[in-house]
């Protein structure tokens, strides 16, 4: 009885896991309960209970027997593939492994694929990197990269101050003249308040800024950047990504510039608002409130970048 017992319990401490089995205390409990524990046994070795890995696949076309998916890939062009399966436009990436990562400790990445055609001579090619989708890279840190950045960046923080210095005397007059009426008080603050989160928050901030933060760091990157002679000395331009971008970024990028520059352009004219006094104060004071915010969010965001070593998470819009 006793051979019996012990045989019982090696069968179960090999076929089941330790937290699935807790070995009776003697050799009499083990035959005591030998109906139970075979039957646990019974169905491990079925396969009943047994628990492998989670699932992973909680959102893809959960209705079909298997996932598959054919992509094509253009010449010249590349494209960014989920590896996580949390992404809203799968099989294309769109960033939410970040998410993904940071709730779970994981380090999945997307998979990026190149057709060989865009893939340039040893000497001048440039490699695939995370710097193509938004991610936050690694950059170097050496005087190089350092001047680059100052330039791109601090070029583009220079057209920001010189917007808000144009608008501020118009946006200062009722503060000065005193002759506003609660109701044109209330809509003065309204246009501050209106124009600082869409243009100042959602525009400039959230976007414009990470943008040139981004390129302006990874310029003068000798394996991440784009260093060339127009590139290096229109840093500004190329740092908003008006030059050497994607054709996604160029159209956002020059859309958000001169649509911007136009209506500027058109305020202080006269074009659009013949009423130089009260209406144009508030819009000015608007624009004023905007240009502020993204300034001081892009000087903000770029002192973080040096200081880490690490760009904002955006995509960049590289060629």
């Amino acid at each position: 009885m006793e051979m019996k017992g012990l045989l019982v319990l090696s069968i179960l401490a090999l076929a089941r896991p330790s937290s699935a089995f807790v070995a009776p205390r003697t050799i009499v409990g083990a035959t005591g309960a030998e109906r139970t524990e075979f039957v646990s046994l019974a169905e491990t070795v079925a396969g009943a209970s047994y628990e492998g890995p989670g699932k992973i696949n909680s959102l893809i076309d959960l209705d079909s027997p298997k996932v598959v998916n054919n992509e094509s890939v253009a010449c010249g062009k590349k494209g960014v593939y989920c590896r996580c399966w949390q992404s809203k436009t799968f099989p294309a990436c769109d960033g939410s492994h970040m998410n993904h990562n940071k709730a779970t400790g994981d380090n999945v990445g997307p998979l990026i694929i190149a057709a060989k055609a865009a893939v340039e001579d040893a000497e001048t090619k440039t490699e695939v990197t995370d710097t193509d989708i938004a991610e936050s890279v690694t950059f170097e840190k050496n005087p190089a990269s350092i001047v680059a950045s100052l330039w791109g960046t601090g070029g583009v923080l220079l057209i920001l101050l010189d917007a808000f210095r144009r608008t501020l005397p118009s946006a200062m007059v009722p503060f000065r003249a005193g002759t506003f009426t609660p109701a044109q008080w209330l809509a003065y603050g309204a246009a501050v308040a209106v124009f600082t989160y869409g243009q100042g928050v959602k525009c400039l901030s959230c976007k414009l800024a990470p943008l040139v933060v981004k390129r302006s760091c990874l310029l003068a990157d000798s394996k991440k950047g784009q260093r060339t002679l127009i590139n290096t000395l229109l840093a500004p331009v190329y740092a908003m990504g008006l030059i050497s971008a994607n054709k996604s970024r160029l159209i956002k990028s020059h859309s958000l510039v001169w649509g911007t520059t136009v209506l500027q352009v058109a305020l202080h004219r006269g074009w659009v608002l013949r009423d130089t006094g009260t209406l144009l104060n508030i819009v000015n004071g608007g624009f004023c409130a905007g240009f502020g915010w993204g300034a001081v969010s892009l000087a903000i965001l770029y002192m973080k970048s040096i200081l880490a070593g690490k760009t904002p998470e955006i995509d960049a819009g590289f060629q």
